[in-house]
């Protein structure tokens, strides 16, 4: 049995993944699986993605039982993963039906929504080794929750309730089906073009990078590029609020 699998739910693509007896822990064959899935997913003609885990967890982090080889080499290639899922050309979420930690979480992170079942368990638990999380999340989290929150999970270690992510930013939405809710997110935001939410996905995640200006900068030519005559989209918009359908 292969330790992830594609599948569809009508014009989304669902990746799970499936070591439901190791808490589905990430192994060098999964992570292949993953990027395999975002080849796919990125040619076919689904609207984006939904990652979720079978069985009581969405991911525990690394399988600490396989020998990954280089480990060099396995840091690098899980930033070129998180980098390619924020900038994927389609949205995707997670529905984190169980636990996400370390590694897991850090996945996560990499998606566009996070929707967790109530009560799931989130943490970066990694400092009680005396390490760090290493496939992006000292520099994801804080860009979701804050410089504060951000020290307080890493430092301490401790995990938080779905809940507690939903109040930090951290967790989009809280559902007792964290799959069918994400579902329709990718949907809804897929739901006006692909090229509308790729140009604010951008804005906001080079934005961050660049000071104000740069920001209003890098705005100024996505939406010259998105819509260089903004007349006829004030038009459209216009007559769609006057029959009732924006």
């Amino acid at each position: 049995m292969a330790e992830a699998e594609l599948t569809r739910s009508g014009d989304v693509a669902i990746l799970t993944l499936n070591r439901p007896d190791q808490l589905n822990a990430i192994t060098t064959a999964m992570i292949g699986l993953i990027e395999d899935a975002l080849d796919t997913v990125e040619h076919d003609d689904c609207v984006g993605l939904v990652i979720t885990g079978d069985g009581r967890a969405f991911c525990a982090g690394s399988d600490l039982k396989e020998q990954p080889g280089n480990f060099q080499d396995r840091v690098r290639r899980m930033h070129r993963l998180v980098l390619r899922m924020l900038r994927h050309p389609k949205v995707i979420a997670a529905g984190l039906n169980g636990l996400a930690y370390g590694g897991g979480l850090e996945i996560a992170m990499g998606c566009t929504f996070r929707v967790a079942a109530p009560g799931v368990k989130l943490s970066l638990p990694e400092v009680k080794l005396g390490v760090m999380p290493a496939y992006g999340g000292t520099q994801t989290l804080a860009r979701l929750v804050g410089q504060a929150a951000a020290l307080e999970m890493l430092l301490l270690g401790e995990p938080i309730t779905a809940e507690r992510g939903r109040e930090l930013g951290l967790v989009t939405a809280i559902a007792e089906d964290p799959v069918a809710t994400a579902v329709e997110l990718v949907r809804k935001a897929s739901k006006y073009g692909q090229a509308a939410q790729q140009a604010m996905r951008r804005a906001v995640l080079e934005g961050m990078e660049r000071p104000l200006e740069q920001g209003l900068d890098l705005e100024h030519r996505l939406i010259s590029q998105l819509a260089p005559d903004m007349a006829a989209v004030t038009n459209t918009f216009t007559t769609k609020i006057r029959g009732g359908t924006a």
